[in-house]
């Protein structure tokens, strides 16, 4: 439970607000892997047609 403004060393979220942030970054994470992911698949991909079309 907070005391004086002061969240409890657990890190654990006390508001609904603040579950719903710790929720958002976790999503915005897990999209900004899955986004390098498809720059480093395109990149691959484009290389290859180079390759192929030269």
């Amino acid at each position: 439970m907070e005391r004086n403004g002061i969240a409890p060393a657990s890190g654990k979220a006390i508001t609904p607000e603040q579950i719903e942030i710790q929720e958002l970054k976790a999503r915005i994470q897990r999209l900004e892997r899955e986004k390098a992911i498809l720059k480093k698949v395109i990149a691959l991909l484009m290389s290859d047609e180079i390759k192929y079309t030269g």
